[in-house]
């Protein structure tokens, strides 16, 4: 398993915690290394991944309205809360990457979510993360594609803002 999907799953295990026990998420990291593959590396040890999760974990909490409002414009027929704990943490961490990581193709950051959803969640769980997600991606490209399109709008415009 390479270092950011271990971090990935780590991310999600503590973001379900908090979710559940907002109050105890401190101790996170110590109930997941408890629960360890003795042979895997743990929280703590492997430093990058630690970074990486706990950016995951910081990330979501810092923007969380922004992340829960475009999980729910996505999930059509779904309220957030109506979903698995664990799909929603999932698809949290995933839209987090996205906005934060955007070294990271979003291609990646939905194919990696999908790998975690099989290793955590049922086996209806990839397709509906993978709609969800694909659908923050088309949201999140749009936004971005915004303001270039009204730039070149203005680079069309003579200097009386006619357009040509």
């Amino acid at each position: 398993m390479t270092s950011r999907r271990r971090a990935r799953i780590w991310a999600v295990q503590q973001l379900f915690q908090r979710d559940f026990n907002p109050d105890g998420a401190e101790r996170v990291w110590d109930a997941l290394t408890e629960e360890r593959d003795p042979d895997e590396p743990q929280p703590g040890e492997d430093e990058r991944a630690q970074a990486f999760a706990e950016s995951l974990v910081n990330g979501v909490i810092a923007r969380r309205v922004e992340i829960d409002t475009l999980l729910g414009r996505a999930a059509v027929n779904w309220t957030i809360h109506r979903m698995s704990g664990v799909d929603r943490n999932i698809m949290r961490a995933a839209i987090c990457e996205m906005l934060a990581y955007p070294d990271i193709p979003p291609a990646v950051t939905i194919n990696e979510a999908l790998e975690v959803a099989k290793m955590l969640s049922d086996d209806a769980s990839p397709r509906f993360i993978n709609g969800v997600l694909d659908r923050v991606r088309r949201d999140l490209e749009t936004q971005t594609r915004k303001p270039s399109d009204k730039s070149e709008m203005s680079d069309k415009s003579d200097s009386s803002g006619v357009h040509a």
